[in-house]
């Protein structure tokens, strides 16, 4: 449903979050394209794929989360963000807490 998600962005002046993002990085440049805001979770731990969009995300778009996981960790998705990112854990934190008060 994503093509309707993007359609209904456009008639929208609302921040959108997608959630649990765990698609390939040509749906997250549409994504990102359309204003919406991207947020991970343990996918970018073991999907190469999702670490690819991870990576492609801008860094003003980008929330992660461990709402699809109680087995990992909230550290351990930043520290995998960080690392995929090439940035320190720091770095990532101040990010996306920028994200959160712009949003």
């Amino acid at each position: 449903a994503f093509d309707e998600l993007i359609a209904i962005k456009k008639t929208v002046r609302v921040p959108l979050v997608v959630h649990g993002f765990n698609r390939k990085a040509g749906l997250l440049r549409q994504l990102v394209s359309a204003g919406f805001y991207i947020s991970f979770g343990k996918d970018i731990l073991d999907k190469p794929h999702v670490q690819e969009a991870l990576r492609e995300t801008p860094a003003d778009r980008l929330f992660l989360e461990t709402d699809d996981c109680t087995t990992v960790s909230i550290r351990e998705i930043y520290e995998q963000a960080a690392a995929l990112r090439g940035i320190t854990l720091e770095e990532l934190q101040e990010k996306t807490n920028q994200n959160y008060s712009t949003l």
